[in-house]
């Protein structure tokens, strides 16, 4: 191939790509989806949490421990308030299953199935009622990692979001402000300068029939103001989030399903009274957590 043919295959090539990058195309992203009272959902969350603690001094290791445990709810929830941004704020729950499975151990079934559970939110805390009564701490713990509702103004959009349109590969930059603002429900007291992350319109594709696009994002804070107890000084620390979503493309419909997973890594320090060395202390935190939302007919049409 002589230089001239060469030259304008080039051209046409840049040409073609430059077309494709053009007429690519985008669409609106939006991860906080609108519910209406009534609404029903074939529902199930699974989630598993670990610790690793460990206290060395030296460089030698004192005491080592390691827990896990995994928690299943399946049901149907049903939406019985919204908030003015038509977010649910109180659920119903017919619980299928609700188990917790420590690591290495059976599944205990905290709750029968066919028991309802009314879910809501009162002086800032989530409330589990069964039959008028607050249901035991184990099952509120596990309810309350499973299924969320809504604990600020603060949504999805305004923290993993944007208000401008999106093809399959872009990426934009979280608010780092709103996240910080959201951890700070955690009693993590986060410096804005501190938090960095990314939020990516990674693939378009059908999802139960169903034409969704699917959202990641990957957040990193670091420098947390982690409450440590008495007699210990805090020297490092850092959060990692995980988040990712599939939202149908109709934007008037609910999102089918989310995954999110949370590290946070802690060092601390106890300088003996004794004497010698400082004796270093790890501790790190996994949560990850799954949820699935199918569609259900609403109550009265069930009925008929």
């Amino acid at each position: 191939m002589n230089s001239q043919r060469l030259w304008v295959c080039t051209v046409v090539l840049l040409a073609s790509a430059s077309a494709r990058t053009a007429f690519a195309e985008d669409y609106e992203v939006r991860l906080t989806r609108p519910v209406a009272v009534g609404q029903r959902f074939e529902f199930k969350a699974t989630s598993t949490m670990s610790d690793h603690n460990a206290a060395s001094q030296d460089g030698r290791v004192l005491k080592e421990q390691r827990a896990a445990f995994t928690t299943l709810a399946e049901g149907v929830l049903t939406v019985k308030v919204i908030d003015e941004q038509k977010r649910a704020i109180e659920y119903a729950f017919e619980v299928a299953r609700c188990q917790i499975k420590p690591d290495g151990g059976e599944a205990r079934d905290l709750l029968p199935a066919g028991t309802r559970v009314a879910m809501f939110r009162h002086a800032g805390k989530d409330v589990f009622m069964v039959d008028d009564k607050a249901v035991i701490e184990d099952v509120e713990e596990v309810l309350g990692g499973l299924i969320e509702l809504p604990d600020s103004a603060e949504t999805d959009d305004d923290v993993f979001g944007t208000t401008q349109r999106q093809s399959v590969g872009s990426s934009w930059k979280i608010n780092n402000a709103r996240l910080a603002k959201m951890l700070a429900l955690l009693d993590l007291e986060v410096d804005t300068e501190k938090v960095s992350g990314t939020s990516t319109l990674e693939k378009v594709g059908v999802v139960d029939g169903v034409p969704c696009m699917t959202v990641k994002t990957k957040a990193v804070v670091s420098d947390t103001s982690a409450r440590v107890p008495a007699g210990l000084t805090l020297e490092s620390s850092k959060v990692t989030i995980d988040v990712s979503g599939q939202y149908p493309l109709d934007t008037s419909r609910e999102m089918m399903s989310n995954e999110i997973g949370m590290v946070f890594d802690i060092g601390m320090k106890a300088t003996p009274s004794s004497g010698g060395p400082d004796v270093k202390i790890t501790t790190k935190h996994v949560m990850t957590r799954r949820q699935t939302f199918k569609p259900l007919p609403a109550a009265s049409a069930v009925q008929k």
